[in-house]
């Protein structure tokens, strides 16, 4: 079995990377394509992420812990491999279909070429079988592949991307990138497992598959329905303003969940084992990280609000100053949702539980944006999407409360939400002496970042933190 050691360092290197590479191009695409190209392309990107979560019908989850359970049984695997690629296949081919009637019924769209792209990025998703390489811990060479197909994928951008009208070549590269990531993927996946006398069997996927599909469209209705709607009932500079800081605000949640990822198909093999007091050694650590590590991000979000858009996006972006500000509490509440979900109830089979929470989300989320939308435009999408995430984060928690009041910390919650008040007096003392946005954010997190680390692993002793930080005698979770 790898080391979760291992595992994490790979997983944290692809997930830093995921938050540099558009640090990078962000600012260029920005003023590049300005707030029309990119409400274009974020209109596409979220149509075809509905389509995709939807379509998927839940493999990317069940995958994972099916894999996972079945680690040491290869003719199990791979069979299993078989099965569900099959099933994404007839799924993601659905998917293309549903993704051209959606586009045609708004009579505003026309860019053909972006149509066919998206149909294309549909499909994709059934070969790139990230729920296998998940599911065998291959957290090296999803890393490692990833991180130098994006490497070409920015040196693409900078090249062929020159005026805002370059928004199809934009995309176009995002769909390149994808399909060498396809190709990679599903060569490794066939070159592990022996197909000669497997054969496909769908029948006995479908009740489990049942409830992972219907969670996962009720979760992709709160998650990608707000800017959908936003697109059609505004214009095209509503959905980059909300699209834009959306996507700042979750770039941290690519690190965050972290170890959510990495420790899923761990706790899921765990719980097949009966290893129970093993499983929940790694829930605590989880649930203690993202008190103390989310707390103070959402702080920070707040009170650097408009030095973040005028670095990322310039004066033309400066509408989203607000939106981001309502957003900022996304960190927090997703990173627990994904925990409860992740490590508490799915590992543990309850997934009528996890459906029932979507579900009554899913309908607040709708119920929200209409309502909010018309007046208050991308404000409205953000101020339903903190408040449809919240009631999810609660009910799931509600839900796992047998475990969590083991699990989850006060201690540590407390601590963090005290010691993130000084987030303020920082930045007001940082704009005094700065007058560059990069300066004021770094500054005010440098600052900030070395006060908190100390308090919380020195003086109060924080283990989270101190395991985070590689300190040998306290990572005893980390290293195994």
């Amino acid at each position: 079995m790898p080391s979760l050691k291992r595992n994490f360092f790979f997983q944290f290197l692809l997930a830093f990377t995921q938050v540099a590479f558009p640090l990078i191009t962000y600012p260029y695409l920005a003023r590049t394509l300005e707030p029309s190209g990119i409400g274009k392309v974020g209109y596409i990107e979220f149509i075809a992420g509905l389509i995709i979560t939807i379509f998927s019908v839940g493999i990317p989850y069940y995958g994972v812990r099916e894999i996972a359970r079945l680690k040491n049984n290869i003719a199990g695997r791979g069979k299993t491999f078989l099965d569900l690629i099959s099933i994404h296949l007839l799924t993601s081919l659905a998917g293309m279909a549903f993704f051209f009637v959606v586009l045609s019924l708004n009579k505003s769209f026309d860019d053909q070429p972006l149509l066919y792209l998206g149909a294309l990025y549909i499909l994709l998703q059934a070969f790139s079988v990230e729920w296998y390489l998940q599911g065998t811990e291959a957290f090296d060479f999803i890393a490692i592949r990833s991180i130098v197909i994006r490497i070409v994928g920015i040196i693409a951008i900078f090249l062929f991307v020159k005026t805002k009208t370059d928004f199809i070549i934009y995309y176009g590269i995002i769909t390149a990138t994808q399909l060498l990531v396809s190709i990679v993927s599903l060569s490794k996946a066939i070159a592990e497992n022996n197909f000669t006398k497997a054969s496909i069997q769908l029948q006995p996927h479908f009740k489990p598959l049942l409830y992972f599909f219907l969670t996962t469209t009720f979760i992709s209705t709160y998650v990608f329905f707000d800017t959908i709607i936003l697109g059609f009932l505004t214009t095209e500079e509503h959905v980059g303003y909300y699209t834009f800081s959306l996507r700042i605000v979750k770039l941290p949640l690519l690190l965050l969940l972290t170890f959510n990822t990495v420790l899923y198909p761990r706790i899921s093999f765990l719980q097949t084992e009966k290893m129970e007091d093993e499983a929940k050694k790694y829930q605590i650590f989880t649930a203690d990280l993202i008190l103390t590590l989310t707390i103070p991000l959402t702080v920070c979000f707040y009170f650097l609000a408009p030095e973040i858009i005028s670095l990322l996006g310039g004066a033309k972006f400066y509408p989203s100053i607000p939106v981001l500000q309502i957003l900022a509490p996304l960190p927090f509440v997703i990173s627990l949702s994904n925990f409860f979900f992740l490590q508490v109830l799915s590992p543990q089979l309850k997934e009528k539980r996890i459906m029932l929470t979507v579900l009554l989300g899913s309908m607040l989320s709708i119920g929200l944006n209409y309502l909010l939308i018309p007046s208050l435009k991308e404000k409205g999408a953000a101020i339903a999407a903190l408040t449809t995430e919240s009631f999810v984060c609660i009910l799931l928690a509600i839900f796992s409360w047998q475990h969590v009041k083991v699990i989850m910390k006060w201690k540590t919650f407390i601590s963090s939400s005290v010691l993130s008040v000084f987030v303020l007096p920082i930045t007001i003392l940082c704009k005094g002496q700065f007058n560059q946005p990069l300066m004021i954010i770094l500054s005010t997190i440098l600052f900030f970042g070395i006060i908190y680390i100390l308090v919380q692993a020195f003086l109060l002793r924080n283990m989270a933190m101190r395991a985070a930080l590689f300190f040998k005698k306290n990572c005893s979770i980390v290293n195994r």
